[in-house]
């Protein structure tokens, strides 16, 4: 650490040294100190998708979901073919019970790529809270020909199937 904040403080303008700041304080659980590392990032190149999804990664890792789906949706704006923003938001919009929003972003985030186990699991999770059992265990179901290791949809399956 001791090294990119050096290089960071003699090249204050450059992101590499503050990128690595940003991974190294994440991969140790030093959230703040990796928010304000991505954020210099994003400062500096506020066109990099990475770098706006990396500091929408972390503030997601650390609950704060509000400031998470505002730096996912800037991720959209700079790329709206981003299906892991997608993905992201759609637990995001899951989590706060906005069930029309999650399903729209994880079938989004489907159109773009069709295999993203997350995306075919949040999809069935939505659709069994609306009441949509069969259309849930189609989803489970994918999200098992994916990954057929994936124990949530295994168990989310056994339960639709059990009634």
């Amino acid at each position: 650490i001791a090294g990119y904040r050096k290089s960071a403080e003699v090249l204050p303008a450059h992101p590499m040294p503050w990128q690595n700041l940003g991974l190294i304080y994440a991969s140790r659980n030093r959230m703040e100190e990796a928010v304000g590392a991505y954020k210099k990032v994003v400062e500096l190149l506020p066109e990099s998708v990475n770098a706006q999804a990396s500091l929408a990664s972390v503030y997601r890792t650390m609950g704060r979901y509000e400031d998470a789906r505002v730096a996912y949706e800037k991720v959209l704006v700079l790329d709206a073919r981003h299906a892991e923003a997608y993905v992201n938001l759609s637990a995001i919009y899951q989590m706060k019970g906005d069930a029309g929003t999650a399903i729209r972003c994880a079938r989004t985030a489907l159109t773009i790529d069709p295999n993203l186990v997350a995306a075919h699991f949040n999809l069935g999770q939505m659709l069994n809270m609306q009441g949509k059992p069969e259309e849930a265990k189609v989803e489970y179901e994918r999200v098992l020909e994916i990954d057929p290791d994936h124990k949530q949809a295994r168990e989310e399956l056994r339960r639709l199937e059990q009634g």
